[in-house]
């Protein structure tokens, strides 16, 4: 707002990804004549066919609903902007979007806004450089990529990553730069970040790898999170690591380190 002489904006989280028109949510905005308009998204779930709503991370709101936010610093829009609102006698409205709409805030919305990205990716045909696209697979020129490799879309495979002979993978997984998948190992709905590695005869379903990490040879491993730990790296609660590579694996589910 201090850059612009607008009077009314629009915000997107960047840890959203809107399926709807944000179209929907500035013309029910300017209608209703409000302060702030919240976009929602709706939750589904089985149970004749009910669903909730939850916030979808993206807002439309006028100037002076925002004249007492400081430029330096964070002001929370739930228990900090609509509560002064509604103390000046501000009228705050929320407007539902679209249904597909992912706001990233845990292990499981990371792992499905991964998959509606890639599936975007691969719908739309968006031309990455330096890209080939295989069937349903989009697979950078410098990744090594064995002819007797199955690759089960939506699949993205970055640079300099090695999938070995025997490797199955089904989508939706995302391979990063410099990433390695053994031989007869079987990566599913998961997400595999630079350098990561994936030994022999492993078996990793609905899991994130970060940078680094690795899954020995022989692992099975389902819905958990691999950190790298090495040398001089950062782990939480860890005071001290030997120059050899570890691997740290954390579930979202039982929040248990092994």
């Amino acid at each position: 707002a201090e850059i612009s002489s607008a009077d009314t904006f629009v915000a997107i989280e960047l840890s959203s990804i809107i399926r709807g028109s944000v179209r929907e949510v500035v013309d029910q905005h300017l209608t209703s004549q409000a302060a702030l308009t919240l976009g929602l998204a709706s939750d589904s779930f089985s149970g004749g066919g009910a669903s909730s709503s939850r916030p979808a991370g993206v807002f439309a709101c006028e100037r002076s609903a925002v004249e007492d936010v400081k430029s330096i610093g964070y002001a929370d829009v739930k228990e900090t902007l609509i509560p002064r609102l509604r103390e000046r006698g501000k009228n705050v409205v929320s407007v539902p979007i679209g249904i597909d709409s992912v706001r990233v805030r845990d292990f499981d919305s990371y792992l499905a806004a991964n998959e509606i990205l890639l599936h975007q990716l691969l719908n739309d045909r968006v031309a990455l450089p330096m890209h080939e696209r295989r069937a349903d697979s989009l697979i950078h020129r410098s990744a090594r990529v064995s002819e007797r490799s199955k690759l089960i879309g939506p699949v993205w495979i970055g640079p300099n990553a090695e999938i070995s002979a025997g490797a199955t993978l089904i989508g939706p997984v995302c391979v990063g730069r410099g990433a390695k998948i053994g031989t007869g190992s079987a990566v599913a709905s998961s997400v595999l970040w630079d350098d990561s590695i994936v030994a022999e005869a492993c078996h990793v379903d609905a899991c994130v790898l970060s940078c680094g990490a690795q899954v020995s040879a022989g692992e099975s491993t389902y819905h958990a999170l691999k950190t790298h730990v090495g040398m001089g790296s950062l782990a939480r609660g860890l005071r001290s690591a030997t120059p050899a590579a570890r691997s740290r694996t954390w579930s979202p589910n039982s929040g248990v380190e092994s």
